[in-house]
């Protein structure tokens, strides 16, 4: 068979097409698996936008190399500069946070994969700029890690009916029969207020989920404000005896835990490393506790 004949290009379209479909029929499964955790809960979903939001080449097959290139903390905070400067920017003002040899290499990638656009004078600009902040690209990010890292089957951005904690629910996973929820924050700390903590134990409350990641994407010190501001809460809610109940550790650096299904964290010294040591860390306390030791209740019935 000649490797121009048309039955040959006829044989090559139908195998696309079918691991096309293939490929869907593993996406629909992965969240149906999902969303029926969240459904068996009692709530409603509603469904959200592909993508929305997110800073992604148009191109699928520039995702993979984007993605490797988002596990940098120094091309996040770099993003973050993009955005803010979207409509017309030029390399002196991407170095905030980089080197400018860094951030010629940043550029190039971000031109290449059709995120950025040039202009004239050596100036660019954001392709899409109707983004305005990186939230949605960190959430799109941390569900790929969990399932290209950690092979867990997860959803990101989605929102249900009669959510107290308003906004979104940033990502959750299933992972060996626990529901995962990790809420994001592309944010400084000081961005961060005592209202924003309520809702986050609110949203808890709603999704019932078996673990919890407070995810900070900062290199910042977590004891500083966020940690203190999680004690308040816990303190409003628990009365002054938290402590006892729920008390608030230091894990390492700066990840807290609380019963070891409620975790703190941020990217010192890397964001999937912190994330893999709160996963590592449930499922550690999780076997432990099959011998019968009882289970403090840090929200739900």
């Amino acid at each position: 068979m000649k490797s121009g004949s048309p039955t040959l290009r006829s044989a090559i379209l139908a195998l696309k097409k079918e691991l096309q479909n293939l490929k869907k029929e593993i996406l629909e499964e992965k969240e149906q698996r999902v969303l029926g955790a969240i459904i068996r809960r009692g709530l409603r979903c509603y469904p959200r936008e592909e993508d929305r939001g997110v800073l992604l080449p148009s191109a699928k097959r520039f995702r993979e190399d984007f993605y490797s290139h988002l596990k940098k903390y120094s091309f996040r905070l770099f993003l973050r500069d993009v955005i803010k400067n979207k409509d017309s920017f030029s390399l002196a003002d991407l170095l905030r946070y980089c080197s400018e040899r860094s951030a010629e290499e940043y550029l190039r990638v971000l031109v290449r994969v059709g995120i950025v656009l040039p202009m004239r004078q050596s100036r660019f600009m954001l392709k899409d700029t109707r983004i305005s902040s990186f939230g949605e690209t960190l959430e799109w990010f941390v569900c790929q890690i969990l399932e290209k890292e950690f092979y867990l089957p997860s959803l990101w951005g989605f929102r249900v009916k009669e959510n107290r904690g308003g906004g979104d629910f940033d990502v959750v996973a299933l992972m060996e029969g626990s529901l995962v929820y990790v809420e994001t924050k592309s944010s400084p700390p000081k961005h961060i207020e005592q209202r924003d903590i309520q809702a986050f134990f609110d949203r808890l409350e709603v999704l019932a989920p078996d673990l919890a990641i407070y995810l900070e994407d900062t290199q910042l010190r977590m004891k500083d404000k966020i940690a203190i501001m999680f004690e308040k809460e816990l303190r409003r809610r628990f009365g002054s005896s938290w402590r006892e109940g729920h008390p608030l550790n230091r894990l390492r650096r700066e990840t807290f835990g609380i019963e070891d299904r409620l975790f703190i964290t941020n990217s010192d010294p890397d964001l999937i490393a912190n994330l893999g040591f709160c996963l590592g860390r449930y499922l550690r306390s999780r076997a432990a506790k099959i011998g019968g030791r009882k289970e403090a209740i840090l929200w739900g019935p």
